[in-house]
């Protein structure tokens, strides 16, 4: 009879009857990517003849065992980029299987990516993030590798991932930043002046902004604007209110390139307006002098200032107040010391104050005028008369009149006989020559005695004057 045999992996096979054997032939495995080769391992699971039942029926126990070896088959998983994209745009790329596979795919990607080919597709899209539109120049080619593939549960064969990138160009859009600079409005001179620096959009860095005047301002991440504080003038005694006038110069994020960076050339401006400082200039007189002593004289500011102060006099004369200093010392020439009596108040007022090429905000001189007291010194004026020796009666007499020292003036003499002689400036005698008496036939010789009368100077007064009562 025909015995049916059932295997252990369901299959069947029968042995016809007259025959002691028969071929079971299994299905085949299949030729696929994967590692999958190995013993296939039968056992005989039972063994029937139709209708009749084996006295003493004996299954083998021991498998019968056929090795199946794979055959390589190659997985090839390469990457390219799609084309160029703008910043603002998500890059893709391809990825593709040289062959069609039964499971899915996952590939993993040098940026970090993922992308799954599913079974039975030979390409799938990745989708890059989008690089993000900025205002820098940042484009620049997107490059990314193959890392790994896998399939669940399974090892290839032979996997082979292309070390070739896939790369896109991403392109720059262009965004313009613009920086601008207003002022805050009017301030005084002894208050800090502030500036608005204003950008058109938030950046994501600080921007470093450079101005005209050597400030610098940082706008922060994610404001528009920032304050800038000026250095205050500073409270003066001079006319210098003005506008205050301030540009950017340069505007920076260190290690970033602007694709469009525009610095408004319009310049912030602040009006400084003066407060009102008064500057007092007085002088004083510093105490009596004799007139053979220079008097002096305290020119007197209420502040010092920080740069010289020039003040000229009414005599003519001229001090300087130094910088730093309230007063200064103006020293008079010398009346000098003389016959006369000239003593007397010395009295000096302020003309003008001047600062080189400043103008005061408030300038008061003083009109009370600085006194000195000049006191004369007593110089005695001596004024004597001596005969010339004898004359006869038809020549004229002479006689010398002498003073004790040179005057700066000239002299007048008057004479008891009525006479005059002027000593000259600078001399110190002259000669009078007295009328002739007369030749005649009588005897009246004898002296001729003259004496001092009265000696003048034109509109002065001597200090002390000493005629002398002796006669000449």
């Amino acid at each position: 009879d025909d015995l049916t045999i059932k295997l252990s992996n369901g299959g069947t096979v029968t042995v016809k009857a007259g025959d002691t054997s028969a071929i079971y032939t299994a299905p085949v495995q299949g030729d696929d990517v994967y590692k999958d080769g190995g013993p296939l391992s039968v056992t005989i699971d039972s063994a029937t003849v139709k209708d009749q039942a084996f006295e003493d029926l004996q299954l083998s126990k021991e498998p019968g065992v056929v090795q199946i070896n794979d055959t390589v088959d190659t997985v090839t998983v390469s990457i390219a980029g799609n084309g160029d994209v703008f910043e603002n745009a998500n890059p893709t790329f391809t990825i593709t299987l040289n062959q069609a596979l039964k499971d899915d795919l996952t590939v993993k990607l040098s940026n970090g990516g993922s992308v799954t080919v599913k079974a039975g597709e030979t390409s799938a899209i990745y989708t890059a993030p989008i690089q993000g539109d900025d205002v820098y120049k940042d484009g620049g080619p997107l490059s990314v590798t193959i890392t790994e593939a896998t399939v669940k549960d399974q090892v290839f064969e032979d996997l082979q991932l292309s070390k070739e990138p896939g790369v896109v160009q991403i392109n720059d859009t262009t965004d313009t930043v613009t920086v601008s600079i207003a002022g805050n409005g009017p301030v005084f001179e002894n208050a800090n002046p502030t500036f608005t620096i204003t950008l058109n959009q938030a950046l994501k860095d600080d921007l470093t902004v450079k101005l005209s005047n050597g400030g610098t301002v940082t706008v922060k991440a994610g404001d528009t604007s920032a304050i800038y504080t000026a250095p205050i003038q500073g409270d003066d005694v001079y006319k210098d209110g003005g506008p205050l006038s301030v540009t950017i110069t340069d505007a920076s994020v260190p290690g970033k390139v602007f694709e469009d960076l525009q610095l408004s050339k319009e310049p912030g401006v602040v009006q400084i307006n003066d407060t009102t400082d008064t500057v007092t200039v007085s002088i004083a007189g510093n105490g009596d002098v004799f007139e053979n002593a220079n008097p002096t004289f305290t020119v007197s500011i209420n502040q010092a200032l920080k740069d010289d102060l020039t003040v000229k006099l009414s005599n003519g004369g001229t001090v300087t107040v130094k910088a730093g200093d309230t007063s200064a010392i103006y020293t008079a020439p010398i009346q000098g010391d003389d016959v006369y009596k000239d003593g007397g108040p010395l009295s000096v007022t302020i003309d003008s104050a001047t600062v080189k090429d400043q103008v005061f905000e408030d300038l008061q001189l003083s009109k009370e005028p600085g006194v000195v007291q000049i006191n004369d010194t007593t110089d005695t004026v001596t004024v004597s008369i001596a005969g010339n020796g004898p004359v006869f009666e038809n020549v004229n007499p002479t006689f010398t009149v002498s003073i004790n020292r040179a005057l700066a003036d000239d002299l007048t003499v008057k004479l008891s006989n009525g006479g005059t002689v002027t000593v000259k400036a600078g001399d110190t005698s002259a000669i009078y020559t007295a009328p002739v008496q007369g030749d005649d036939v009588y005897k009246d010789g004898g002296p001729l005695s003259v004496t001092i009368d009265s000696a003048t100077v034109k509109d002065q007064v001597f200090e002390d004057l000493q005629l002398s009562k002796e006669p000449g």
